[in-house]
């Protein structure tokens, strides 16, 4: 765990939704430093996320894979790429029908050890039909104290998520990162399907 993005206390996600259906995702600093890149062919995640901490994609930093758990709609293991070795997995609850899903966070044998939750249940509601709410997320461990903090900002043509982890959260913080990813490219996909209506209305009203 040698990044230097897993010591922060604090960084942001970036989704470009300007090249929809693809997207290009970046990590920064509060400085502004990038400290992480991946891209995603289609509107959806694929099979595997690659997480990369150069932008020319050469040093492979995370890995995350997806796979089926039983009575839950999907997961994904998450894997340290420079040594293989399984760090845990996030699984995502179907979503009821007044607010989205939950997901689970588990060690590397698959047992609970958090959970990510919406910290306002309104909000998510607004979310289910919109993107240009603001919407933050709570990740609590089950066993210890404290929590990260992971805020989605609106905005038509940029995804970003912001995430917070105090020092005193109990949590490898490649596991917190690794939700950030997901909640961000699983989020992000209404966002660039209204962006490109967006850009596209734009674009035929100037005509």
């Amino acid at each position: 765990m040698s990044s230097d993005l897993f010591r922060l206390e604090r960084y942001t996600i970036r989704r470009s939704l300007l090249r929809f259906p693809n997207a290009d995702f970046h990590v920064v600093s509060p400085s502004g430093r990038a400290l992480a890149h991946w891209q995603q062919r289609g509107p959806a995640p694929g099979d595997v996320i690659r997480v990369f901490s150069d932008a020319a994609h050469t040093a492979e930093l995370l890995r995350l894979e997806r796979r089926r758990f039983p009575g839950f709609a999907s997961g994904w293991d998450v894997v340290d790429a420079r040594s293989g070795a399984k760090i845990g997995a996030a699984r995502r609850k179907e979503a009821r029908p007044t607010v989205r899903g939950a997901w689970d966070l588990l060690d590397r044998r698959d047992r609970p050890i958090a959970r990510l939750h919406d910290a306002h249940a309104g909000m998510a509601l607004l979310a289910r039909y919109t993107s240009l709410v603001p919407q933050s997320f709570r990740l609590r461990p089950l066993d210890t104290a404290g929590q990260a903090l992971l805020l989605q900002r609106p905005n038509p043509f940029l995804c970003r998520l912001e995430i917070r982890l105090p020092a005193d959260v109990e949590l490898d913080r490649r596991m917190v990162f690794a939700t950030g990813v997901l909640v961000t490219a699983t989020t992000g996909r209404r966002q660039s399907v209204e962006a490109a209506q967006t850009s596209s209305g734009t674009t035929n009203g100037g005509r």
